[in-house]
């Protein structure tokens, strides 16, 4: 089994690596006018699941399964419009952390953490999801914030 998440995690890197490239060559991207998402969750499964739905909807998703590989994205120029990370992650840096540095390198880049154990007690983000969470509702959370749909009447 090992050798199948092994697999489908390559399959992803490889993808993330050429859109960086066509970006840099200036070759259009597959979905060049649609938003850029970066998906950073350290659960293969999870990452393929959300990062699915995101696409989908008709955006253009970048998938990292750490904070340094979605540093390396957001440093490549790839007009990320919105990182969705998991808050609880393995390495140096966590997805709170993730989220701090993105706000203040990048500030108009929207943020939305997600966590099955954490809470987000004071860090700065555009929407907050506990695991587990309901795909249709975090991709009509994405559309609202980046002007893509009308909020949901009864939403602030």
């Amino acid at each position: 089994m090992p050798g199948v998440l092994h697999n489908v995690w390559l399959h992803g890197r490889e993808r993330n690596v050429r859109a960086w490239r066509n970006r840099e060559n200036g070759e259009p991207s597959p979905k060049e006018n649609a938003a850029a998402i970066l998906v950073v969750e350290d659960e293969v499964l999870v990452r393929m699941l959300i990062a699915d739905a995101l696409r989908s909807a008709g955006f253009t998703v970048l998938e990292a399964s750490n904070s340094q590989e979605a540093l390396d994205a957001l440093r490549h120029g790839c007009g990320v419009n919105l990182v969705f990370s998991d808050m609880q992650m393995p390495g140096p840096m966590d997805g709170k952390r993730l989220a701090r540095l993105v706000r203040s390198e990048y500030p108009l880049v929207k943020i939305v953490l997600t966590s099955g154990q954490a809470t987000v007690d004071g860090t700065e983000h555009d929407g907050f999801f506990p695991k587990p969470y309901n795909a249709a509702k975090i991709v009509e959370h994405v559309k609202t914030l980046l002007g893509l749909s009308e909020p949901a009447s009864g939403r602030k």
